[in-house]
């Protein structure tokens, strides 16, 4: 910065700090849409795997996050738990254990913001 010392000074100034201004909004820009490129692939796996509002699965889980949950509830409940209860139980408890998970997760999925709320850059 030079030393202002008259209007004229003052006026061109302000227009090379206006220019400055210009360039590093466009620089920050250019850098958010550099980082979102960059994170795409990790958004892809994320929504593959789960625990956002993906398709089959538990409540709010993806396929295959809701796959693996339905298997670990099987075998847990039906091999240690309900090892040595009847048939009847072994077929209802862990379908009704994943019913109240499912119940749970769809009630907080409603008060949750969603992440396309607040954007950095369009």
């Amino acid at each position: 910065m030079k030393r202002i010392e008259n209007y004229r000074d003052l006026l061109a100034e302000r227009k090379r700090l206006e220019q400055n201004l210009v360039l590093h909004k466009t620089a920050l820009k250019h850098d958010f849409r550099a980082l979102k490129n960059s994170l795409k692939p990790m958004s892809i796996l994320k929504d593959m795997i789960g625990f956002e509002n993906g398709g089959g699965g538990v409540g709010m889980i993806g396929p295959l996050a809701g796959a693996g949950l339905n298997a670990g509830i099987d075998l847990a409940l039906k091999n240690t738990v309900l090892a040595k209860a009847g048939f009847v139980m072994r077929t209802v408890v862990p379908m009704a254990v994943k019913g109240v998970i499912n119940f749970f997760s769809k009630n907080k999925r409603k008060t949750e913001v969603s992440r396309d709320d607040y954007t950095l850059v369009d």
